[in-house]
């Protein structure tokens, strides 16, 4: 079955707004990245560049979160356990509520 004129001229204005939305989420991310941009120190990375190991090195846990044997201690596995219940929480209540 053909869609009615009514139905063409409805699905016409959403993409028309999607059009719209694409385009001002491009605005957007190009204006968070020249603000981004404006901060750092632009560094072109050759061939004999090695990958940005300060950035990575901060994201390894502080020294003192880790005991000796390599595992996480016992506030970090709390704090861990909290945050997944917390997300599962989040989820089951997600799922309770109608769309």
């Amino acid at each position: 079955m053909a869609p009615t004129p009514e139905e063409m001229a409805m699905l016409e204005a959403r993409r028309q707004r999607v059009k719209e939305n694409v385009a001002l989420l491009k605005k957007e991310e190009e204006e968070k990245k020249a603000r981004e941009g404006s901060g750092r120190k632009i560094t072109s990375m050759g061939k004999g560049d090695g990958p940005d190991l300060k950035s990575f090195i901060q994201q390894l846990p502080v020294a003192s979160e880790v005991d000796k044997t390599g595992e996480a201690s016992e506030a970090t596995s709390t704090k861990r356990s909290t945050k997944i219940q917390k997300e599962k929480e989040v989820q089951d209540q997600a799922k309770q509520e109608p769309e």
